[in-house]
């Protein structure tokens, strides 16, 4: 029962991990997540397993995670500092706390995956991340990010890594070294006025090792229905790098439900 908890949970928090920076949120019929766009002005989007995006402004969007939310507080703020026709200027900020998650996992028999007797320490963890984005024309995008994710711990803990390469990478600095790095490529665009399409490509640097490869590449298409009010997401995550635990490679298919709202 334990491995097959333990297998529902790696389905699960991987397809929120992928989920959340695949179809974050769009403005126009572009993808916005890792792009120097944000949300226009009052309009909301969510879905099943990605953050939720508010546009305060025309230039300022906030997200959080509600199927984490209560388990896991994060969230972040996001600001547009330049845009032009074709070029636009973003960064993103934001924090979260999963002391309360990793407890919820110490715990014996089904439902947990660490020792019941290890206790997390308190965790913030903080990310701060830059995006560029050049529009070619309406159908074709390039964009490129990076982020420095940190964590503040207090307290001791042996608590374990997540033996998991979609998870591992963002959540080793919660034990190890403190902090991680990342830096990507977006290419998206429209096939018609309803189907668009994303391709990126990931690297992590993990501190502990320098000498590691952790690529991550994804691939999907979102249909758009009632003007773009309702969206289906469908497509492919694949993960190749040199962990601790071995080397990895997966490919793992992926699907969402997307809602937008302007209030």
């Amino acid at each position: 029962m334990k491995i097959y908890f333990k297998s529902i949970l790696y389905i699960f928090v991987s397809f929120t991990v992928l989920i959340s920076y695949v179809s974050e949120s769009y403005a126009q019929n572009v993808w916005t997540s890792d792009t120097g766009y944000v949300l226009p002005r009052k309009t909301l989007e969510t879905g099943v397993f990605q953050n939720t995006a508010y546009g305060i402004t025309d230039t300022l969007e906030v997200g959080t995670h509600p199927l984490l939310f209560f388990i896991y507080p994060q969230g972040y703020v996001k600001k547009q500092w330049f845009k032009s026709n074709n070029l636009a200027f973003s960064s993103r900020h934001g924090m979260g706390i999963p002391t309360l998650l990793l407890n919820l996992l110490a715990r014996e028999g089904t439902g947990g995956i660490y020792p019941a007797d290890m206790k997390a320490p308190f965790v913030l963890s903080h990310f701060h991340e830059a995006s560029v984005t050049y529009k070619f024309n309406k159908k074709f995008i390039v964009s490129g990010t990076g982020d420095l994710n940190h964590a503040l711990t207090s307290g001791g803990s042996r608590f374990a890594t997540v033996d998991m390469p979609l998870v591992y990478s963002r959540t080793a600095h919660w034990y190890e070294d403190n902090w991680y790095a990342r830096v990507g490529i977006d290419i998206q665009g429209s096939i018609n006025e309803w189907i668009t399409y994303l391709i990126d490509i990931d690297y992590f640097f993990l501190p502990s090792y320098p000498s590691y490869i952790n690529i991550e590449h994804k691939g999907a298409l979102r249909f758009l229905f009632k003007k773009g009010r309702y969206g289906i997401v469908a497509g492919y995550k694949m993960v190749f790098g040199t962990y601790p635990f071995g080397k990895q490679f997966h490919i793992i298919p992926f699907a969402d439900f997307t809602f937008r709202f302007n209030l």
